[in-house]
Formats: C-alpha cells, structure tokens, sequence
C-alpha cells in the first residue's frame, strides 16, 4: 500500500513536470508585415524626403564643380599656346590634384549621407522592435514574424497596423546627422 501511494505520488509529479514544461514551449505567434510599415511610417517617409533633399544639394554641388572644372580646363588649354612645357605641366599638376581633392570631398559627402541615412533608419528599426516588444507583453505571443517569411497566418495574428499605428503616434520625425558624419 504505501508503494502504491509513493508510485502514485511520483506519477502525479511526472506529469505536471511534463505538462508545466509543454506549457512553456509553446509558441504564440504574431506576423508583421515589414515592407508595409516602411512604406507608411510618417518617420521613413521624413528620413526619405531629407536624404533626397541632401542629395540633391550635393548632386547640384557635383554640376558647379564640374562647370568650373571645365572651365578650368579651356583656360589650361589657351594657356597651353603661351607656356613653356614645364610651367604648362605644373598647372595640370595642380588642377588634376584639385580635381582629385574634389572627387574625394564629394564621395566622402555621399558615404556620410548613407551613414546619416542608416543611422536614422537604425533609430525607427529600434523604436518599431520596442512597439513589438510592448505589444508582446500585451498579447502574450512570444515569437513575431516577418509575413514574408510566413506561407499562411489569419489575419487575427497578423499586428501590423498596430506597430504602424504606435509608431507613427511616437516617432513622426528623425533627425538626419549628416553634419556629424561628414566631419568626421
């Protein structure tokens, strides 16, 4: 009788062990749709119409630049009639090391716009993980997906209206530290 009641006993302790550890692997799931929270986050569409705006003031920068290039250039070559072949030879010296500091000054200007760029999507990429992680906690899922990578989910696990929601409520705009990068 009393192994019967210890063999009983260590049954009934095996099986909540078992069933609290089911418990705890289960999967609730959750599917966000990440292209659509880029397309309509107000703080991507900011981040998008200020690297625009950079860009384009840099690509007008790159025109000025190659007008007085040119110009420079027609100058070299009337002055080329009237010099000497060394004096003539230190001019080009001088203008094609401009040309290369210029060059060199316009690509560092791009890569500090692709740094500020990447830096501001950093910012709302956080901010979007931090709404999931919120939303987690209120839904009680513990795994979100990306909808790309989902062959087939109802719409009920599907959060993403949400995150665009919170996230255009708490991030509408990001500043683009392009200053920052292009001195350094």
């Amino acid at each position: 009788m009393k192994f019967l009641k210890i063999y009983t006993f260590l049954i009934l302790v095996i099986f909540f062990e078992v069933t609290n550890a089911q418990d705890h692997y289960v999967a609730r799931i959750a599917v966000v749709d990440v292209e659509s929270i880029l397309e309509n986050s107000l703080a991507i569409a900011g981040i998008k119409k200020s690297i625009n705006e950079l860009s384009e003031t840099i690509q007008k920068e790159i025109v000025q630049e190659e007008k007085e290039f040119k110009k420079r250039q027609q100058e070299l070559v009337e002055l080329q009639k009237t010099l000497n072949q060394e004096e003539f030879d230190s001019l080009i010296l001088k203008f094609n090391k401009n040309v290369s500091n210029v060059q060199k000054n316009i690509q560092l200007k791009k890569i500090a716009l692709e740094q500020a760029r990447s830096q501001s999507i950093e910012i709302v990429h956080k901010k979007t993980v931090s709404i999931i992680n919120d939303l987690a906690k209120e839904y009680n899922f513990n795994l979100a997906l990306p909808s790309t990578q989902v062959l087939y989910a109802t719409s009920e696990l599907n959060i993403t209206l949400e995150v665009i929601s919170r996230l255009n409520e708490s991030l509408t705009e990001v500043p683009i530290n392009y200053q920052k990068f292009l001195k350094n």
